[in-house]
């Protein structure tokens, strides 16, 4: 397989330390100028990464057959190609195509060989169900061709048109000739491979079981393969080679792609003492190499939640810092969901953090990052975030946000920024809630918030939401006060009251988190289609890049930046690290891979700091819906109103005032959150009956500021 630009991407550590003298194939570096004493290696196999095409074959048929879905070449020279035609009109305007099977479809399937020693074509007739969607062939020495969709395997005997035999097969996981008349492969994925008799469709045997399979590191699945007479296998653990019945693990997986759990190889082969993977367009080559032990430095990495980003960037750091092995530890799977939960994980970093356990890099979110900082125990990286505001590649109000006069502690990786979308009459007062409503006092008869995610909703939603836009108004010099929580009240129940007044608005099927990003799109057409509410307190994050782009194809509507934004992975130094250059070093990496990660992934907890992943967003629309499905626009459907509304597909230009939006987020603010804000807590625990007109304002208050008033005496 040719490859395209080699871009090294990761090396990784693998091999066992070796002594020089132990084996005749040990190499030992020596410095015979000082006449110093051999000295002990490390070999490793270091990961590259490189763009690939996948294998075409060497000649084609001429004619219309659709698309080539695979083709088989013979040890004889012989080609056999897999064409499919969709013989199903797509539907106008639907901008969700798949590639792959589809129900009520009909497909015409097309089997055609190339005569190696003669060099012709020639079109071979066999019977396929229309329905079934195929997308590998093989075919055995003694010419039975298999034919396979995702479920299946189809056994066509020489000369035969007619399927006579079908078994259970998946062919994303390898398959392979065990000689003319017995396949091996997976019956489903990630199962064990099983050898068929292809005469009776029967298995006669396990040729490699499961557990072997899934033992120690396990990934998105495994690979099988024949490469010229040697047998490879790639798994989570590595990739093998069979040795006489023994399979015989050569390259470790560990810290290397293979361990990632998406990571779902589709091609493997050996070149010498090298090896080659493929997984989708990327092309993943192994091979030694050696570092002097004396350089290594270790580094831990700690985070609350497991995080896919964190694990990748990781691997790919140590493509140009082959001497820097980084422990990657986190709490667990998901952020704490209770006070239980946060109590436990406060309590082992607590521990962990001034003990000789502490990691050298932290993420700390949802941790005290601020009583770390006053404590000493984090490492004033200024210098850091002046590097990269020197650049001019990143946001620079967002990096500054945590700029303080005694030092920088902690760099967000990502963010989100709060900002205001509104009709243009109601913009004057939106940007405070004593505005909106004043401005609703003003307009008795006009809307106030969007309806829809509120409605029925008042603690998972609207009282969240109004906390985290304008949780400020409560506070007079940094403390909550009687009458300033009274005034919240009450301008918060004239919202309330407002978008319940709106009787068609009904309840949404289901209760929406005020953090669940899936409201914007059902908020921005809830205003701007159906014409419901005037105000809509939106964040902008990355579901947004392509949302707010709909708003410039209204009249009258205004986009108010507020401002604030919400930092995702807050970075920080432990104060006391070993390696405070290589920790900062990695600190500066993970700013930049935050921006490259993101514009492969949308498993992101926000935009990166990175300035061109906004270009980046835009153009994936622009070459995407524009150039490769000719759309310039799609249909949302809504449920609801049971009207379609059209998508506006952005382009390249509108991340030009994205840019400028974002630029104006520079006051960094947490979520509305019971776990880390106690006077949020005491609001959202305490607020029943009130919206609900079971409480007058009066005795909300006084139940709510006594308990409040206590909390902020404690925490003085």
């Amino acid at each position: 397989m040719q490859s395209e630009k080699i871009i090294p991407l990761l090396i990784i550590f693998i091999f066992c330390l070796i002594c020089c003298g132990k084996k005749a194939e040990n190499k030992v570096q020596t410095d015979a100028a000082a006449g110093e004493e051999n000295t002990q290696v490390i070999w490793y196999y270091q990961e590259e990464r490189s763009a690939c095409e996948k294998p075409k074959p060497a000649v084609e048929p001429e004619g219309a057959y659709g698309i080539l879905r695979d083709f088989y070449e013979t040890e004889n020279e012989d080609i056999y190609f897999l064409y499919q035609e969709d013989l199903t009109p797509e539907q106008e305007n639907n901008y969700y195509r798949v590639n792959g099977p589809r129900t009520d479809v009909e497909y015409a399937n097309h089997i055609i060989r190339y005569d190696g020693a003669e060099a012709a074509f020639e079109e071979i007739n066999l019977e396929i169900d229309t329905d079934i969607f195929l997308c590998n062939i093989r075919v055995s020495e003694d010419g039975t061709i298999l034919l396979f969709d995702w479920n299946r395997a189809y056994v066509y005997f020489s000369g035969e048109e007619h399927c006579k035999v079908d078994f259970p097969s998946d062919p994303r996981g390898g398959i392979i000739f065990q000689d003319d008349t017995h396949l091996i492969c997976q019956p489903v994925m990630n199962s064990a491979y099983m050898v068929f008799d292809l005469r009776t469709g029967e298995k006669t045997e396990d040729y490699i079981s499961r557990e072997f399979l899934l033992e120690g590191t396990t990934n998105g699945g495994s690979f099988l393969v024949r490469d010229q007479e040697t047998e490879l296998l790639a798994t989570g653990n590595g990739i093998y080679e069979k040795e006489g019945e023994e399979w015989t693990l050569k390259v470790s997986s560990e810290r290397t792609s293979m361990t990632l759990g998406g990571f779902w190889p589709d091609g493997l082969w050996k070149e010498g003492e090298e090896y080659f993977l493929t997984a989708s367009d990327i092309l993943y080559h192994y091979c030694l190499a050696e570092i002097n032990p004396d350089d290594m430095v270790e580094l831990k990495l700690f985070s609350v939640a497991e995080s896919s980003f964190l694990k990748n960037a990781v691997l790919v750091y140590q493509t140009t810092n082959p001497n820097v092995n980084i422990t990657y530890e986190f709490a667990g799977s998901k952020a704490p969901a209770n006070n239980q939960e946060m109590n436990t994980l406060l309590k082992r970093v607590n521990t962990e953090i001034v003990s000789g356990q502490a990691a050298d890099v932290y993420v700390f979110d949802k941790l005290p990052w601020e009583g770390y900082a006053r404590q000493g125990m984090l490492l004033d990286i200024d210098e850091t975030v002046e590097t990269l505001l020197d650049s001019g590649e990143y946001f620079d109000g967002v990096l500054k946000g945590y700029q303080k006069e005694e030092g920088t502690f902690v760099m967000p990786l990502f963010f989100e920024a709060d900002c205001i979308v509104c009709r243009k009459e109601a913009a004057p007062y939106a940007e405070s809630l004593s505005g909106l409503a004043k401005y609703l006092e003003e307009h008795p008869d006009e809307a106030g918030l969007v309806p829809y995610n509120y409605r029925g909703n008042i603690k998972d939603f609207f009282l969240p939401m109004l906390y985290h836009f304008y949780g400020n108004e409560l506070y007079e010099n940094g403390k909550v006060t009687k009458e300033r929580l009274e005034a919240f009240l009450e301008e918060a129940k004239l919202l309330y009251e407002r978008l319940m007044s709106d009787e068609a608005t009904e309840v949404p099927p289901r209760l929406l988190d005020y953090k669940n990003c899936d409201l914007m799109e059902e908020e921005l057409w809830q205003l701007l289609g159906c014409g419901k509410g005037n105000v809509s307190l939106a964040v902008l994050g990355r579901l947004g890049v392509w949302l707010y782009p709909q708003i410039s194809h209204y009249e009258g509507f205004e986009i108010i930046p507020t401002g604030q934004f919400h930092s995702g992975m807050l970075i920080g130094v432990h104060s006391q690290t070993e390696y405070s250059r290589e920790a900062c070093d990695f600190v500066r990496f993970l700013a930049s891979y935050a921006g490259i990660y993101s514009e492969n992934s949308s498993v992101i907890p926000g935009i990166p700091v990175t300035r061109q992943t906004i270009d980046a967003w835009t153009m994936f629309y622009e070459e995407t819906c524009r150039e490769s499905w000719g759309y310039d626009q799609g249909f949302y459907y809504n449920a609801t109103y049971g009207e379609s509304y059209p998508l506006y597909f952005p382009v390249k230009e509108d991340s030009v005032w994205l840019k400028e939006l974002l630029d104006k987020a520079s006051l960094p603010r947490g979520y509305a959150s019971s776990l880390t804000d106690s006077v949020y807590a005491i609001l959202v625990q305490g607020i029943d009956g009130y919206f609900e007109g079971e409480k007058s304002l009066e005795t909300i208050v006084d139940e709510l500021y006594s308990k409040i008033s206590i909390k902020q005496s404690e925490e003085e």
